[in-house]
């Protein structure tokens, strides 16, 4: 008796376990345990970490420069040992700046004595004239003059063939040249001079000239303003 009892609870509990594997295939796949989703519906993944993205560089507004004129051949000096000239022998020798006065006037140490040089073949606006008022540009020539000097290393001064050792005034009359350039045909093709005060055939005459042109027809420096005043 004790025996067919636990037979029938076997039998029993196998038809339990029967009906539940029967009932779990039989559910709707709605009804099935699903994957926690994302939002957008679709199975969450482990994402890597984002890069972020480069920054455009900002461009940069080019600072406006002054036109120079192209094409027109600078004065060179010639190669030489001008600290073993005398100036006053030679013509052309070494000096060293002692002080600006304007864009065309400096006092330098000639030979061991200081002399006030005149820049020959050039004007600048005047800074301080008893003649005249001070002018337009004056400040902007004569710290262009200054700044090319005072940063030079080596100073020449040429004397010229066709022209007085001296002016009026008790000045020297010189082609000034810092380390190889000239300074006369610096001011003038950057806009900070005239060619004037011709009294000869001056050695550069023609290359100033043609620079001065160009100045003008670039309007550069004091000619942009010439330009707007006509």
């Amino acid at each position: 008796m004790r025996n067919a009892k636990r037979a029938a609870l076997t039998a029993l509990l196998v038809a339990s376990l029967l009906l539940c594997g029967c009932a779990m295939l039989s559910m709707p796949p709605s009804e099935t345990m699903a994957l926690p989703t994302s939002a957008s519906g679709q199975t969450p993944a482990h994402e890597p970490a984002q890069t972020p993205a480069p920054q455009t560089p900002v461009p940069q507004t080019p600072v406006p420069q002054t036109p120079v004129p192209q094409g027109i051949a600078m004065p060179s000096l010639s190669e030489a040992d001008y600290g073993a000239m005398r100036y006053f022998e030679d013509g052309i020798g070494q000096a060293a700046l002692v002080k600006c006065f304007d864009g065309d006037t400096a006092s330098f140490n000639i030979d061991g004595e200081t002399h006030k040089v005149r820049f020959i073949a050039i004007d600048t606006p005047e800074v301080n004239s008893p003649y005249v008022d001070k002018e337009a540009w004056s400040d902007e020539a004569a710290a262009y003059t200054e700044n090319l000097l005072e940063g030079a290393r080596t100073i020449v001064l040429e004397m010229d063939d066709n022209a007085d050792i001296a002016d009026d005034y008790g000045r020297l009359i010189a082609w000034v040249w810092a380390d190889g350039e000239l300074v006369n045909a610096l001011l003038v093709r950057d806009g900070y001079a005239e060619v004037k005060y011709l009294f000869g055939d001056y050695k550069y005459t023609d290359t100033l000239l043609e620079l001065e042109r160009e100045a003008k027809a670039q309007h550069i420096g004091m000619w942009r303003d010439a330009d707007e005043a006509s």
